[in-house]
């Protein structure tokens, strides 16, 4: 079967212009058949790109610049593949909360530099819960049994900072796509505050904690949290 190359603006293009729409309402079903149709374009662009890059390293003179640019965009897609294929599991209900608990446990990345935490979730933090009419696909239960595990594993048996003074929580969603924001109190990001609040903070009042919320563009939807003492907020930022 032949595969048409397209360039990743094509392709962020055609996601944009035919997938990408406000799911607000939607039943659970609408929403899965659209990320299976995202999952498609990644899965065509990854055939496309693997043989691009074995018809590359199969020349006489291969070139190293353009073989490690394909590398770098072919471990991109795989990383949107296995980040897509989760959320498909998590969010179709399919997926039972063992199940779950094993996919973002693989999944979440956790590290600590001395005072510093740097978390990076798989895909972006769930919806928050809207009181009103139960819309949400998880209860605060089911957050806190995807993630706790990881945060447990993580922090047990070894040595870490508690912080003494004030620190402050850094979430920072990343977007592929305007399409996708969010705003900010949307997220469900009360159960990973206390998660971290179990583990390196005293409290998480307004006197030992503070809280920011910044976006960025990335190559895939995701969310970040990092954990630093208050004063050094500013150069964190810059």
């Amino acid at each position: 079967m032949a595969f048409t190359k397209l360039s990743d603006e094509e392709i962020e293009e055609y996601v944009k212009n035919s997938i990408f729409e406000e799911t607000e309402g939607s039943d659970n079903r609408r929403a899965v058949s659209k990320m299976f149709k995202i999952l498609d374009v990644h899965i065509a662009s990854l055939k496309e790109s693997a043989d691009s890059l074995k018809e590359m390293m199969f020349e006489d003179s291969p070139s190293t610049y353009f073989v490690n640019n394909e590398l770098v965009r072919l471990n991109s897609i795989i990383k949107k593949i296995v980040s897509k294929t989760a959320e498909i599991g998590r969010y179709s209900g399919f997926t039972g909360k063992h199940e779950i608990n094993n996919i973002v446990g693989e999944e979440l990345q956790i590290d600590m530099d001395g005072e510093r935490l740097h978390v990076v979730f798989p895909s972006l933090l769930p919806k928050r819960i809207e009181r009103q009419n139960n819309k949400a696909v998880y209860t605060n239960a089911d957050i806190r049994q995807m993630y706790e595990p990881a945060f447990s594993k993580f922090f047990s048996g070894r040595k870490h900072t508690i912080y003494s003074k004030k620190a402050v929580i850094i979430y920072t969603h990343f977007f592929s796509s305007e399409k996708e924001f969010r705003d900010h109190d949307n997220f469900e990001t009360k159960i990973i505050t206390d998660l971290i609040t179990a583990n390196i903070l005293l409290d998480d009042s307004p006197r030992h904690c503070a809280i920011f919320m910044d976006y960025k563009m990335g190559e895939y939807s995701h969310t970040e949290v990092d954990v630093i003492p208050f004063e050094e907020l500013r150069d964190f930022l810059k």
